[in-house]
């Protein structure tokens, strides 16, 4: 296709390219795909700790003892005085 045919000019390289609009449509889609998941990737790699694991693993100080559940819950108006 890039070469001359009796007396017609010869067709640049990229011409040829850039007129294969499956090429330029696949080469567009590779390279979004290529970079958001190198992205992705860099992303996943700088995130830190999260403070989830913390929170479902209780530390053994906070056990409840069966002398803390024997106290009944303080009444409604104990814990909040009544405002006027």
């Amino acid at each position: 296709m890039a070469e001359a045919v009796k007396g017609e000019r010869k067709v640049s390289y990229w011409q040829v390219f850039l007129d294969d609009i499956h090429l330029i449509f696949f080469l567009g889609v590779a390279v979004f795909f290529i970079s958001y998941t190198v992205w992705g990737l860099v992303e996943i790699g700088t995130v830190g700790q999260s403070a989830i694991g913390e929170v479902a693993q209780p530390a053994a100080a906070s056990v409840a003892t069966p002398a803390a559940e024997a106290q009944p819950a303080p009444a409604i108006a104990e814990q909040a005085p009544a405002k006027k």
